[in-house]
């Protein structure tokens, strides 16, 4: 699973990828988006799509 977030969120990103490997999700991975908020898909749109290609491609998902 790859959980994406804007850099410019107020919560750190760890918490939350723990809490997702707690509820017994396996691979997960965080990526912070450089200058993205909350809203991150329509703020830095290019920024997402080369992590969600980055990431398929480590699964061999690509």
């Amino acid at each position: 699973m790859l959980y994406l977030r804007g850099d410019r969120e107020y919560e750190p990103i760890e918490p939350c990828l723990e809490g997702l490997r707690a509820a017994g999700l396996r691979r997960v991975e965080g990526e912070l988006i450089p200058n993205g908020g909350h809203w991150s898909s329509e703020e830095q749109p290019d920024a997402v799509v080369a992590a969600l290609r980055a990431f398929m491609a480590s699964s061999g998902s690509v």
